[in-house]
């Protein structure tokens, strides 16, 4: 389904739930009339890494090196857009689809990890969320089936899975 022109059928037969369409069967012929609505799409789904601030450190030297959480914190989804309808919108279609994704995971305080790095290894530690990064759009439907996007963005929804990620460059 294009974000710009969806099948009237698939349209009109949508169960609407707070202005979030998500698809039945389209059993409707495309010459039936649209429900009138405005409507969240999501596409382009990526698993991505959501680093909590403040939690990158880069080690050059070789040794042995630890990292802690010194400070409790909220990890929070990163929208595209400040309007707070918008969010909403945005964050029921993707849980429609994505389930396990959150609006805001908690990070607590202590998670600490041990790590020896040799000669010549650039390491850098980040402290992350395999989260989900999707593009999403706004759509006005006409009654008549047309469609106008009115706005669109990318989100970003952390999950619950918090840990340190390592990258390690040679020189």
């Amino acid at each position: 389904m294009s974000l710009l022109t969806p099948s009237a059928g698939l349209l009109a037969a949508s169960v609407v739930a707070a202005g979030v369409a998500l698809p039945l069967a389209a059993a409707t012929p495309a010459s039936a009339a649209c429900l009138a609505q405005t409507i969240y799409q999501v596409t382009d789904h990526q698993r991505t890494h959501l680093k909590v601030g403040g939690t990158t450190i880069k080690f050059n030297k070789p040794g042995t090196h630890t990292v802690q959480i010194t400070k409790k914190g909220l990890l929070t989804a990163k929208y595209g857009t400040d309007n707070v309808d918008d969010q909403l919108g945005i964050k029921k279609a993707v849980q429609a689809k994505w389930p396990k994704v959150k609006n805001a995971v908690t990070v607590t305080k202590g998670h600490k990890k041990t790590f020896k790095t040799g000669s010549g290894e650039r390491v850098t530690v980040s402290y992350a969320s395999y989260g989900d990064k999707v593009k999403w759009a706004k759509v006005a439907v006409k009654g008549n089936c047309s469609t106008t996007v009115l706005d669109s963005g990318t989100a970003k929804f952390p999950r619950r899975n918090l840990d340190w990620l390592f990258a390690i460059a040679m020189s």
